[in-house]
């Protein structure tokens, strides 16, 4: 899922910026390798660049289809949506881990992995004054 922290200027939450949470592709996943023949027809690959502030969150499949006990799948994309307006990419994991477990009930079925990217943009420094350099004298 690909997330930004709203309008130019709004950089972090409270900043008024429509917060946004949107899947890079509608494509279903495919299956994991080994266990079936791939689809005659592959979906085309998903290219995006992160503009400033945006980010991206990706899982594998041990989220999406983790369930609590009465089989209600884990809500991903509402806890993504919601996680998106932290600050630090650690936090987003933070919190879609926390909500995972809470929904779970603290026993997961399959492994997961959670990796959240946010694009800061460099400011370039300014070169490092140099002091004179000592000269010795014969």
């Amino acid at each position: 899922m690909l997330f930004d922290g709203g309008a130019a200027g709004d950089v972090w939450p409270g900043g008024g910026g429509a917060w946004r949470a949107v899947p890079l592709s509608e494509a279903e996943p495919l299956p994991p390798l080994g266990l079936f023949p791939l689809p005659a027809r592959l979906p085309a690959p998903v290219t995006a660049r992160l503009a400033p502030r945006e980010g991206l969150f990706l899982c594998t499949d041990g989220a999406s289809d983790a369930r609590n006990v009465r089989r209600d799948f884990f809500p991903l994309d509402e806890v993504v949506r919601v996680a998106a307006r932290l600050r630090e990419p650690r936090e987003v994991v933070a919190l879609v881990r926390e909500a995972l477990l809470r929904h779970s009930g603290g026993h997961l079925t399959d492994d997961v992995a959670l990796l959240a990217l946010r694009h800061e943009p460099c400011v370039p420094s300014r070169p490092a004054e140099r002091e004179p350099e000592a000269h010795a004298s014969r």
